[in-house]
């Protein structure tokens, strides 16, 4: 199964409900008949799925190493501090 980038951006287009009535009907329409387009729009969603679970697993890792070295680092005491101030 070889999806083209043209389909790709009309399935893109599809998921992110950017197709208007008619079009969006027929898209649709296309995938009650096509399996192959219907497993590439499946797919498609899975990959962002996937992609956002990624991006969401990076940040934390990167809020983790900020928290780790700004907030329980002694040479960073004062901007410790300073935030929590902010919060009180």
């Amino acid at each position: 199964m070889k999806t083209s980038l043209s389909e790709l951006v009309e399935i893109d287009r599809f998921i992110d409900d950017e197709m208007e009535t008619g079009e969006r009907f027929l898209f649709e329409s296309r995938q009650q008949l096509d399996t192959e387009l219907r497993v590439s729009v499946t797919v498609q969603k899975q990959v962002r799925r996937l992609v956002t679970l990624q991006g969401k697993s990076k940040l934390r890792e990167s809020l983790d190493e900020l928290h780790r070295v700004y907030f329980t680092d002694t040479a960073h005491l004062i901007f410790r501090e300073k935030i929590l101030s902010y919060f009180r």
